[in-house]
């Protein structure tokens, strides 16, 4: 006689031809809560999963895009910074212009959203691995061959990113991903878009207010004079000189004495903490790490090239940083804040 339950009580009682009491269930005296409304779609088509994280200025949902059928990272600002003109600012011009650039070392933006009323919102694809700063919080130094590599793409999604008018302004580990890439090397990939100055774009509150991390800003950062693309390449070389290392180059607290030694101090060469480190190395992190704009690679795209040389064993074309390397502010305020610094 086959089982009439996977139960084994209930098979034994069976085989045995025992009785089996069941007690009926009292029938509910209350009626059922009627199910939660689902929340409207955001842009009639993604929906919010659950909540993933929160950073300073936005918190960060995981979603679905109901119409594609796929997985989505929906990043929407937080009341406070909504209301702030400037932060809200960044993030929208930011937002919208990282629309237009797709590159494989850069987050793709799927969408960008000001609703009326509501808060901004953008809608980015759903990465697979770790930031670089946690893997940096493991393991503080890396190889100097992962690091050409990581490098060189760091450089190809900045070059991408500058050829649509965006300058990134906060580079660093934080703000760098590395995708899981089964069978392959990591893949890394640019984020945060909040910060960017934009081609056509005037800055949104002080024109001449600092912008970035300062531990990774290049001196015209520092003293709020206009940037261009030479800005993320100078802190393309202090992630470098950090992966090498295990340390930054100026590894201090917020201060008056960092921001004097990121204006006035000369960039150490790696090689003075990662021994038998290749020459050419230190080369390519010190030209990237210039003070002098006019004296780092002209372009991420030069920087790109310079690392696959080195990659591939052949001359870089980086030489050692002149003795003259020195920034000259370039407008009266930075002229100024170079003076309070220099004391």
């Amino acid at each position: 006689m086959p089982a009439l339950s996977s139960h084994p009580l209930s098979a034994a009682a069976i085989s045995e031809g025992r009785r089996i009491r069941v007690t009926p269930i009292a029938p509910e005296t209350e009626p059922k809560s009627s199910p939660r409304p689902r929340a409207p779609l955001l842009a009639g088509r993604y929906s919010i999963t659950r909540y993933f994280d929160r950073g300073g200025t936005s918190k960060v949902y995981l979603g679905r895009d109901e119409i594609s059928g796929t997985d989505v990272v929906i990043k929407i600002l937080t009341d406070k910074a909504a209301r702030c003109s400037v932060l809200r600012g960044h993030f929208l011009v930011g937002s919208r212009a990282a629309l237009s650039v797709n590159h494989p070392n850069v987050v793709k933006v799927l969408a960008v959203r000001e609703p009326d009323p509501g808060t901004p919102y953008l809608v980015m694809e759903v990465l697979r691995g770790e930031l670089m700063a946690d893997v940096l919080g493991r393991k503080p130094q890396l190889p100097p061959r992962a690091v050409l590599s990581l490098a060189e793409q760091v450089a190809n999604g900045l070059s991408a990113l500058h050829a649509a008018g965006i300058v990134h302004c906060d580079i660093k580990p934080d703000n760098l991903f590395l995708c899981e890439a089964p069978g392959t090397a990591k893949i890394v990939k640019i984020l945060d878009f909040g910060l960017a100055e934009v081609e056509g774009h005037e800055r949104f509150g002080d024109p001449q207010a600092v912008r970035g991390t300062a531990q990774f800003m290049a001196p015209e950062q520092v003293l709020g004079d206009d940037i261009d693309p030479r800005a993320d390449v100078y802190a393309l070389g202090v992630v470098m000189f950090r992966m090498l290392t295990g340390q930054l180059p100026f590894d201090l607290k917020l201060s008056a004495t960092l921001l004097r030694h990121q204006l006035f101090s000369p960039t150490p060469p790696p090689s003075w903490l990662c021994e038998d480190l290749d020459p050419a190395i230190d080369r390519i992190v010190q030209k990237a790490m210039s003070k002098n704009p006019d004296n780092r690679y002209g372009s991420a795209l030069e920087m790109s090239d310079d690392l696959e040389r080195a990659l591939t064993g052949r001359v870089v074309l980086a030489q050692p940083n002149p003795a003259n390397d020195v920034y000259v502010p370039r407008s009266k305020q930075a002229e100024n804040a170079a003076v309070v610094l220099g004391r």
